[in-house]
């Protein structure tokens, strides 16, 4: 595996945190209790940070390779930022910070939110360096539809009944939904990109460059 390859299947665990977060009841369902350094018993804050941190990784090291080919790369730094700050974020939810800032820990549901989005602008710039890979823009673009969805009923928030439960409300149900399917999808494009949607030479399987340095 090149590492390039190495570099897009790391940046595809934040994607996969739900299968973390579904991991996570494990310990509980079989009676065990574990403590991390740091969460303590929260498995589900440290689970999208060390999938996060993976992550940043990933992106670091494509960023490394991909700098100095073309000046698309650049559009992939969003998804780096808005992972770097998925990031934070889970490793300051077992502190007092998110509960002395109660509105923190609804906005941050944004940055899960923003991820497909960013994540269509990332494959975009793929497609202009290396050609091939359209159906990764398009699909990230079609699950990025429930992500404007989710993003406008943020900005206009809800408005609760007296009693009304959470679970009521729609586009909670559309969030987890998001979570739980619409990021997998959207972290099985970068491992099928690892794989060779893009051009490769026939003799190394590194990709191939199709447009010069050159500014977007």
């Amino acid at each position: 595996m090149n590492k390039k390859s190495l570099a897009l299947v790391a940046m595809s665990a934040i994607f996969f945190s739900s299968v973390g977060f579904i991991l996570a009841f494990l310990p509980a369902v079989a009676g065990v209790h574990l403590e991390l350094p740091w969460f303590g018993s929260n498995l589900f804050a440290a689970v999208p940070a060390v999938f996060g941190l993976i992550s940043i990784g990933g992106c670091l090291l494509l960023f490394r390779e991909e700098k100095n080919q073309s000046a698309y790369w650049s559009l992939g730094i969003p998804l780096c930022i808005l992972t770097a700050l998925t990031t934070i974020y889970s490793f300051l939810s077992p502190t007092t910070i998110i509960t002395d800032i109660p509105s923190l820990g609804q906005n941050a549901l944004v940055l899960f939110i923003l991820l497909s989005p960013c994540a269509a602008l990332f494959f975009y710039s793929e497609k202009k360096i290396y050609g091939g890979g359209w159906e990764l823009v398009v699909i990230s673009l079609l699950v990025s539809v429930v992500s404007a969805v989710l993003l406008y009923g943020w900005i206009f928030p809800h408005q609760y009944a007296p009693g009304e439960r959470v679970l009521e409300n729609p586009l909670m149900l559309l969030f987890w939904l998001n979570y739980f399917v619409g990021l997998p999808i959207v972290g099985a494009l970068f491992l099928a990109d690892a794989n060779g949607t893009t051009l490769r030479d026939a003799k190394t399987g590194i990709p191939v460059v199709q447009n010069p340095p050159e500014t977007p």
